[in-house]
């Protein structure tokens, strides 16, 4: 069967914005917040976030009078989008006969549709575990050489930079196993944020499995799939983003935000056949941005 380079193009912008979606949101992170509404759409350049605070002072109502109490605070956070893009050049000529064993071997028809298809989502995977990384690690001037840490400052550096609550003076949390440590994170936020419904803990992936495995060491039956501290009702976020850190977070969701665009022209994941040097350039077009808010109300420690 002939392979119509000319006709990828079409099959790659029809499903333009639906790439763009799993490059974003193709992580833990993204996803976590998605579903919590911490995330704002549309935004180019930079947003303000509308950040409301009250207090309450309740008074005895045996008289006729009002005695006014009480304030309700309106601050704004400034969120950043950053315009990202991810480039590559691909010779077909090597692939094509490659590709086409491949899908003889599964009973598919080969088509141009269906390489255009794996060919993008699988670069899309790959970008959103990119943007995992960058949404915590990312440090402009720490990372200022690295070809993804560097683009914007994560939540890591944010958090660092802000008064955030030290847990067991910031460093290691007190405890022998990993279970210990986290308990003791725990208790040491103060129970205004963790009696929260949003409430959670970020950890490492890596950190959430030797958990896992400690649990067992001391034969604790609990599923893997039960993402809830052991003897708590505090939520675990296990992410990528923090795998090699050895950090936590203990805060409500609703502290972590980000902003991405998604809805611009300029926002595109595009495929083209260049007949000058017969390579197909694959280009993704996205922005993305981080904002720590109420940093105040978030926990930091190392276990």
């Amino acid at each position: 069967m002939g392979f119509n380079i000319s006709a990828l193009p079409q099959y790659v912008d029809q499903t333009s914005k639906t790439l763009l979606v799993d490059t974003v949101f193709g992580n833990q992170t993204a996803t976590v917040l998605k579903n919590a509404g911490s995330v704002t759409l549309g935004v180019k350049g930079q947003y303000a976030l509308q950040l409301l605070s009250t207090d309450v002072a309740l008074q005895n109502s045996t008289g006729c009078g009002r005695t006014p109490s009480g304030n309700a605070n309106f601050t704004q956070a400034i969120i950043t989008v950053y315009p990202l893009k991810d480039e590559q050049n691909l010779c077909p000529k090597p692939l094509e006969n490659a590709w086409m064993v491949q899908y003889l071997t599964k009973g598919q028809t080969y088509t141009e549709a269906l390489f255009a298809n794996e060919i993008m989502q699988a670069r899309a995977a790959k970008i959103a575990q990119e943007n995992e990384k960058l949404l915590w690690q990312g440090d402009t001037v720490a990372q200022s050489g690295s070809t993804t840490l560097g683009k914007f400052d994560g939540f890591i550096k944010q958090i660092g930079a802000g008064a955030y609550i030290p847990l067991t003076g910031g460093t290691i949390a007190s405890g022998v196993t990993v279970i210990e440590k986290l308990q003791a994170a725990f208790l040491a936020t103060p129970s205004k944020i963790t009696e929260q419904a949003d409430a959670v803990i970020f950890l490492g992936t890596d950190v959430f499995n030797e958990y896992n495995v400690a649990l067992a060491n001391k034969n604790i039956y609990k599923p893997t799939e039960d993402h809830y501290l052991f003897g708590t009702s505090m939520k675990l976020v296990p992410v990528d983003g923090l795998n090699g850190t050895r950090k936590i977070y203990v805060g409500r969701l609703r502290s972590f935000q980000m902003a991405t665009d998604l809805l611009g022209e300029s926002e595109k994941a595009t495929m083209e056949y260049s007949i000058e040097t017969q390579n197909i350039y694959m280009d993704f077009h996205y922005a993305l941005g981080v904002k720590p808010v109420y940093v105040n109300e978030i926990g930091v420690a190392t276990v």
